[in-house]
């Protein structure tokens, strides 16, 4: 079972900040997170909401720079639906 991607008007802006060409790669990333958010995720800690879960990755440009990401996600109570609320970049 997949789940359903809601995204918050943040996590848009954060999406939309990403380098044209990682962001085919951000998205299997985020279809993965849907398909088996349980195992690839972990609890958030502070600074992040208690409730929420992070799902971290890592992608590597045309040009070998590594771009961390970090995605901060709550379940829906209907168990379909994991509202994106922020899509973290670094880059080194």
């Amino acid at each position: 079972m997949s789940w359903d991607l809601d995204y918050t008007d943040a996590a848009l802006q954060d999406l939309a900040a990403v380098p044209l060409e990682l962001q085919g790669a951000v998205e299997s990333h985020l279809l993965r997170l849907a398909a088996a958010p349980v195992s690839l995720s972990h609890k958030a800690v502070f600074p992040y909401a208690d409730s929420g879960q992070l799902f971290p990755f890592t992608v590597t440009s045309t040009h070998g720079r590594l771009h961390h990401f970090t995605v901060f996600f709550l379940y829906a109570q209907d168990e379909q639906l994991l509202h994106i609320v922020r899509v973290i970049h670094h880059s080194r």
